[in-house]
């Protein structure tokens, strides 16, 4: 048996899917074995549109839970019990190797209305599972949140209604 560098399972319906999409890219594969851009664009959005995602909708469709219609407010405590809900983030102490811990502060802007969570010991991926935690909460994703370089990726801005995602 040949040794394989797959990193998903061929025999389930999504790999399936993934397997035909690669042989679907390879089919239109130039003589030169380079693909024609346009060409994949096209196949990856129709991909998609089989697997039942609007591609002229937002990411948020792909999040494990729904978002519901309305959105709560952006206050501190809100967000806070909002994301501590969830069994993978705490607001409690600051164990070390505590990748869920986070801690909520208020804006500090007079004139907006929105709160910062910062993630001091969080990958990348946890923030994206928080920020699904709080698509699925009723917020909706737009821009950067203005912060610094170095927190860049572990800090989250919530307005009223509209989750500032980080990059990445």
């Amino acid at each position: 048996m040949p040794i394989t560098t797959l990193n998903y399972d061929p025999t389930t319906s999504e790999g399936q899917a993934i397997s035909r999409l690669f042989r679907a890219s390879k089919s239109i594969e130039d003589s030169n074995g380079e693909w024609n851009g346009a060409d994949i664009v096209v196949l990856v959005g129709d991909f998609f549109i089989r697997l039942g995602i609007d591609i002229d909708r937002g990411d948020y469709q792909v999040d494990p839970v729904p978002p519901q219609s309305v959105s709560p407010d952006a206050d501190t405590d809100t967000v806070a019990e909002l994301l501590a809900a969830n069994e993978e983030f705490t607001t409690n102490g600051y164990p070390t190797g505590n990748e869920g811990f986070f801690y909520a502060e208020p804006d500090n802007d007079r004139f907006a209305d929105y709160t910062l969570l910062t993630f001091p010991t969080a990958p990348a991926a946890r923030v994206r599972a928080a920020l699904s935690v709080l698509r699925a909460a009723g917020y909706t994703a737009a821009e950067q949140a203005p912060t610094t370089p170095e927190a860049a990726r572990r800090t989250v801005r919530i307005d009223a209604g509209v989750l500032r995602a980080p990059p990445g």
